[in-house]
């Protein structure tokens, strides 16, 4: 019984003990958090005012800069574009801290002076806010006259007035000299934020203001950078009356409320001039780390406290735990399935895929590796080192069959220096090409990529085999025709010999059917001789055994004897020919005498045999530092169906009389390819009924 009573007792006094710790601790707690949160409280405030103090410090200097730059701008009128600019950036260096976006001189123009001034502007005053736009007309304009920045909104010819933000704070302005009026915050160029500061240039001689853009978003960013302590946020509100009753607010930096983790806001009204701002500082709960609770938290929760919190610690650590294992679980067998998939994907595809870390040891492989590894069985491994990959590999023979000579250091230092990115064939015993490629990892290592390339080698064979068959072909069918237009000649000579000597014969007088059927000899023959002679030419093109003999001519001798040449052919159809050397006396040209007079006489030959009575023009002109050929007539034309093939080899165009003109249909292949010889371009133009015109374009290499 004495025993339970003091236990009792002792029960009751641990608990009046623990009530009363429980109290003691809970009241000491409470006075030590009022005390912590009146001096955390106070100290945000001190901060809140340095840095209101720090703002107006910055305005007042920014006040002081444009006075100063206004005083440094004595004649305006005298003043150059690039000496205000230099002027403007000399004062930047006063003061690192104030940065002005654009600085501007605007001459003051009442109504009846604006006309004046944009005739001599030569264009009308713009809008500030629409560039394209004129400024509305007004009593009082501020036309600029100066900008430190012309292409901005604020550039030449822009009137102030134009934004009514900026027009009351240049009228301010204008009306105290002496003062700096700041104005109220609006949106300036690309969007930026902005604030205007004007002075008055009255005290210069001129009528008119000195004005300066302040950034407001960059000032405040910097501010936050540089000054502000973790935990303080600032907010700009603009407020567009002094009445309390009509305030009307505008967000200018940050939002309209404070954010959701602020303890108290600290406001400082700022009146500038024109400028009517609240800054509003929002503390944080997380300002300075917050009010100190540690301290009191520890005298009114105490050991049990500790013992609870090591309890819900251990309880969580221990939750944690099952829930990291059970993860890790999940992600081994994600892992597992994902290496599953990529095995198999890598398997099914018919190359050697194999991937090498940086210390030259197998991390994964495909099927197929094995293949080409000569089946190295239960010796292929991850984490295998390519030296006993390189051994397997010897003792398979894949090096040779002197096996005790293959050096394996010298093979993996052969690898090493190839590194992660290099290209390499080899043959495998039985035959197979096999190309290897390696492309290197970003943390080191290599992929290898075998691929059977034994079908595209056999192909390349075969290919060359068939290419080397054609080249023998093509050399055969070449000097057959060489051969065979040889023997055809000296016969073709003496049928047309013969011919003319009967024609023109006056011993015996030919009947007329005679005369028609030696004629048709005579013309049949040469028709033959000419068609034999381009085959003899093609064939050696063809055969790539012309020779060119280069040298530079003067083009105006070059082109009178090819007329004079072929004035005796145009005679027999009544064509004339005439030379236009629109290059120049002296002009030369660079290339085969001999072809170039080939291709002219073929081209000039073509021209007159379409032209019956009409005119061949040979013209040279000098166009893009390039020479240009030109062989124009009035003749019959080339229908536009046969243009595309024209100068293909045996084509000849199509017109009413297919037997009037005759031709081999090679002269044109032949003076196109002789042409093509020269680097020269090659373009035929031609209307059906009008006539046909050939263009030879030299590069400028060829002009000398």
């Amino acid at each position: 019984m004495g025993s339970n009573i003091r236990t009792s007792i002792a029960a009751i006094a641990l608990l009046v003990f623990l009530v009363a710790g429980i109290g003691t601790s809970y009241w000491a707690g409470e006075r030590l958090r009022a005390t912590a949160q009146a001096e955390w409280t106070a100290k945000a405030r001190l901060d809140a005012a340095r840095l209101s103090d720090g703002v107006l410090f910055w305005i007042s200097k920014a006040e002081v800069n444009l006075r100063a730059m206004a005083g440094m701008f004595s004649d305006l009128s005298q003043l150059s574009p690039e000496d205000f600019f230099r002027l403007v950036e000399e004062a930047e260096t006063w003061d690192p801290e104030i940065r002005f976006d654009t600085v501007v001189h605007a001459s003051r123009l009442l109504k009846d002076e604006r006309a004046a001034f944009e005739a001599a502007a030569g264009e009308a005053l713009r809008d500030a806010s629409d560039p394209n736009a004129s400024a509305a007309e007004r009593f009082e304009s501020f036309a600029v006259t100066h900008s430190s920045n012309p292409d901005g909104f604020l550039g030449l010819g822009v009137d102030l007035a134009s934004v009514p933000e900026m027009r009351d704070v240049a009228t301010t302005a204008r009306q105290l000299p002496g003062s700096v009026i700041l104005g109220p915050a609006f949106k300036g160029d690309e969007g930026k934020t902005v604030a205007l500061l004007a002075t008055s240039s009255n005290l210069n001689g001129g009528d008119g203001v000195m004005a300066a853009t302040i950034n407001l978003h960059n000032f405040f960013d910097a501010l936050g950078q540089s000054q502000l302590p973790p935990g303080i946020e600032v907010r700009l509100i603009e407020r567009e009356t002094e009445s309390t009753a009509n305030l009307i607010a505008k967000p200018i930096i940050g939002g309209a409320e404070p954010g959701p983790n602020t303890a108290f806001t600290e406001v400082v009204r700022i009146v500038k001039g024109q400028a009517r701002w609240s800054l509003n500082w929002d503390i944080s709960n997380d300002y300075l780390g917050g009010p100190p609770e540690n301290a009191v938290l520890l005298i009114q929760f105490g050991g049990g406290l500790v013992t609870l919190l090591l309890t819900l610690m251990f309880a969580y650590l221990g939750i944690e735990n099952i829930r990291f294992h059970k993860l890790v679980n999940d992600k081994t067998a994600q892992l597992s399935q994902n290496s599953m998939i990529v095995q198999l994907t890598m398997d099914s595809i018919d190359q050697g895929f194999a991937v090498w870390n940086s210390d030259q040891r197998l991390v994964v492989w495909s099927k197929k590796c094995e293949e080409f590894w000569y089946y190295p069985g239960n010796k292929i491994r991850t984490g295998m080192h390519m030296r006993e990959l390189l051994e397997h590999l010897r003792d398979a023979g894949a090096f040779g069959e002197l096996i005790n000579e293959v050096d394996i250091d010298h093979e993996l230092q052969k690898i090493a220096a190839a590194g992660g990115n290099s290209d390499d064939k080899f043959e495998m015993t039985d035959g197979r090409q096999v190309h290897v490629r390696r492309f290197p990892l970003e943390r080191g290592g290599y992929v290898s990529v075998y691929t059977d390339i034994s079908e595209e080698a056999k192909q390349r064979v075969q290919l060359e085999d068939e290419r080397a068959r054609a080249v023998k072909a093509n050399v055969t069918k070449t000097d057959f025709v060489m051969n065979l237009s040889h023997e055809m000649r000296d016969p073709l000579h003496s049928i047309i010999g013969f011919s003319d000597v009967i024609l023109k014969s006056q011993a015996e007088p030919l009947g007329e059917r005679t005369k028609s059927t030696v004629e048709l000899i005579n013309s049949t023959g040469r028709h033959m001789l000419e068609l034999i002679n381009g085959i003899l030419d093609l064939s050696k093109l063809e055969s790539g055994v012309v020779e060119m003999d280069e040298s530079a001519f003067e083009l105006d001798e070059f082109l009178s004897d090819i007329a004079r040449m072929m004035a005796v052919k145009g005679g027999e159809t009544g064509a004339s020919i005439t030379v236009e050397n629109k290059a120049g006396i002296g002009r030369k040209l660079i290339a085969d005498h001999l072809m170039i007079r080939q291709v002219l006489i073929n081209l000039v030959g073509n021209a007159i045999k379409f032209s019956p009575g009409g005119n061949v023009k040979l013209i040279a002109e000098i166009g893009d530092e390039r020479l240009r050929l030109i062989i124009e007539d009035n003749g019959v034309g080339i229908p536009p169906e046969d243009l595309p093939s024209i100068t293909e080899m045996f084509k000849q165009a199509r017109t009413n009389d297919p037997e009037q003109h005759g031709g081999s249909g090679i002269g044109l292949t032949i003076a196109k390819r002789l042409a093509g010889l020269h680097d020269c371009e090659f373009e035929l133009d031609s209307t059906l009924g009008e006539g046909t015109r050939v263009t030879l374009t030299f590069p400028k290499e060829r002009l000398g």
